[in-house]
Protein backbone atom coordinates (compact mmCIF):
# COMPACT_ATOMS: atom_id res chain seq x y z
CA UNK A 1 0.00 0.00 0.00
CA UNK A 2 1.23 3.52 -1.18
CA UNK A 3 1.31 6.36 1.82
CA UNK A 4 -0.94 8.02 0.90
CA UNK A 5 -3.36 5.32 1.11
CA UNK A 6 -2.35 4.40 4.43
CA UNK A 7 -2.96 7.61 5.52
CA UNK A 8 -6.52 7.64 4.07
CA UNK A 9 -7.00 4.16 5.66
CA UNK A 10 -6.36 5.65 9.00
CA UNK A 11 -8.27 8.65 8.48
CA UNK A 12 -11.31 6.44 7.72
CA UNK A 13 -10.19 3.80 10.49
CA UNK A 14 -12.87 2.96 13.31
CA UNK A 15 -11.02 0.33 15.49
CA UNK A 16 -11.05 1.49 18.86
CA UNK A 17 -14.09 3.19 19.45
CA UNK A 18 -13.27 4.10 22.92
CA UNK A 19 -9.86 5.75 23.02
CA UNK A 20 -8.65 8.16 26.41
CA UNK A 21 -6.83 11.17 24.47
CA UNK A 22 -4.12 12.45 26.02
CA UNK A 23 -4.50 15.88 27.55
CA UNK A 24 -2.85 18.68 26.79
CA UNK A 25 0.46 19.03 28.84
CA UNK A 26 -0.29 22.07 30.35
CA UNK A 27 -2.43 24.45 31.88
CA UNK A 28 -5.49 26.59 30.16
CA UNK A 29 -4.58 29.78 31.85
CA UNK A 30 -0.81 29.20 31.54
CA UNK A 31 0.67 31.86 28.58
CA UNK A 32 0.78 30.95 25.10
CA UNK A 33 4.46 30.49 25.11
CA UNK A 34 4.67 28.16 28.21
CA UNK A 35 1.85 25.94 26.42
CA UNK A 36 3.97 25.98 23.25
CA UNK A 37 7.54 25.29 24.95
CA UNK A 38 5.55 22.59 27.18
CA UNK A 39 4.11 21.00 23.97
CA UNK A 40 6.94 21.43 21.64
CA UNK A 41 8.96 19.63 24.48
CA UNK A 42 6.88 16.34 24.85
CA UNK A 43 6.67 16.01 21.05
CA UNK A 44 10.44 15.55 20.51
CA UNK A 45 10.57 13.67 24.08
CA UNK A 46 8.38 11.06 22.56
CA UNK A 47 10.17 11.46 18.88
CA UNK A 48 13.29 10.54 20.18
CA UNK A 49 11.22 7.53 22.13
CA UNK A 50 9.46 6.49 18.88
CA UNK A 51 6.30 6.65 20.18
CA UNK A 52 4.46 7.68 17.24
CA UNK A 53 1.17 8.05 18.38
CA UNK A 54 1.87 10.36 21.34
CA UNK A 55 4.15 12.53 19.73
CA UNK A 56 1.46 12.75 16.68
CA UNK A 57 -1.24 13.87 19.49
CA UNK A 58 1.52 16.55 21.30
CA UNK A 59 1.92 17.79 17.56
CA UNK A 60 -1.89 18.16 17.13
CA UNK A 61 -1.83 20.25 19.95
CA UNK A 62 1.12 22.34 18.95
CA UNK A 63 -0.28 22.56 15.69
CA UNK A 64 -3.95 24.18 16.89
CA UNK A 65 -1.88 26.66 19.24
CA UNK A 66 0.43 27.67 16.24
CA UNK A 67 -2.35 28.05 13.48
CA UNK A 68 -5.08 30.09 15.99
CA UNK A 69 -2.30 32.54 16.82
CA UNK A 70 -1.77 35.96 15.37
CA UNK A 71 0.43 36.24 12.15
CA UNK A 72 3.18 38.00 14.67
CA UNK A 73 3.24 35.70 16.63
CA UNK A 74 3.30 32.82 13.73
CA UNK A 75 6.52 34.41 12.79
CA UNK A 76 7.96 34.28 16.60
CA UNK A 77 7.41 30.45 16.54
CA UNK A 78 8.79 29.77 13.31
CA UNK A 79 12.16 30.80 14.70
CA UNK A 80 11.77 29.16 18.11
CA UNK A 81 10.62 25.80 16.00
CA UNK A 82 12.18 24.20 13.38
CA UNK A 83 10.58 24.53 9.71
CA UNK A 84 10.27 20.72 9.71
CA UNK A 85 7.91 20.64 12.86
CA UNK A 86 6.68 23.67 11.91
CA UNK A 87 5.40 22.01 9.42
CA UNK A 88 4.49 18.63 10.54
CA UNK A 89 2.20 20.49 13.80
CA UNK A 90 0.48 22.43 11.71
CA UNK A 91 -0.44 19.82 9.13
CA UNK A 92 -1.45 17.40 12.01
CA UNK A 93 -4.21 19.87 13.15
CA UNK A 94 -5.27 21.09 10.13
CA UNK A 95 -5.62 17.12 9.07
CA UNK A 96 -6.88 15.27 12.31
CA UNK A 97 -9.21 19.02 13.20
CA UNK A 98 -12.43 17.15 11.19
CA UNK A 99 -11.56 13.82 12.96
CA UNK A 100 -10.63 15.25 16.12
CA UNK A 101 -7.48 14.05 17.98
CA UNK A 102 -9.25 10.53 19.25
CA UNK A 103 -8.76 9.58 15.40
CA UNK A 104 -5.07 9.46 16.28
CA UNK A 105 -4.81 6.83 18.43
CA UNK A 106 -6.52 5.00 15.52
CA UNK A 107 -3.76 5.46 13.06
CA UNK A 108 -1.11 3.04 12.05
CA UNK A 109 0.94 4.83 9.08
CA UNK A 110 0.80 8.35 10.08
CA UNK A 111 3.82 9.86 12.11
CA UNK A 112 5.17 13.43 12.70
CA UNK A 113 7.82 12.76 10.00
CA UNK A 114 5.59 11.85 7.68
CA UNK A 115 3.17 14.42 8.40
CA UNK A 116 6.70 17.28 7.62
CA UNK A 117 7.57 14.92 4.00
CA UNK A 118 4.53 14.65 2.44
CA UNK A 119 4.53 16.43 -0.55
CA UNK A 120 2.12 19.65 -0.60
CA UNK A 121 -0.17 18.78 -3.73
CA UNK A 122 -0.67 14.59 -1.51
CA UNK A 123 -1.18 17.08 2.03
CA UNK A 124 -3.81 19.08 -0.43
CA UNK A 125 -5.75 16.00 -1.29
CA UNK A 126 -6.18 14.91 1.92
CA UNK A 127 -7.47 18.30 3.93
Amino acid sequence: MDPLNGIISDLLSTTLQDVVVTPPPYHPAENLDDKVMKTYQQMLKNVKLKNHTESLIHAFYLGEMLTKTDPKQQTFYRKVITKHYFMATTRAFWLFEAYGPAQIYRTKSINVTIMARMKAEDFRSLV
